[in-house]
């Protein structure tokens, strides 16, 4: 998951393979990875499977807001 860089903010939902679950953050609207869905049941479908793609095990770059 990469949250991009621009300032659009949109809630969208990335693959954590650790916890082996969708989870919600903040994309900024540009940049960023193919490791975001717009819904958790988009997520949970494409990651959470014997045959999750490349997608769901992209690099997590979390960031904390202020």
């Amino acid at each position: 998951m990469d949250e991009g860089s621009c300032r659009h903010y949109a809630l969208l939902w990335y693959y954590h393979p650790e916890a082996n679950a969708c989870r919600p953050f903040i994309f900024g609207g540009c940049r960023g990875n193919s490791n975001r869905f717009e819904t958790k049941w988009k997520c949970e479908r494409r990651c959470k499977t014997s045959a999750a793609t490349e997608d769901c095990r992209q690099n997590l770059k979390l960031v904390e807001l202020p």
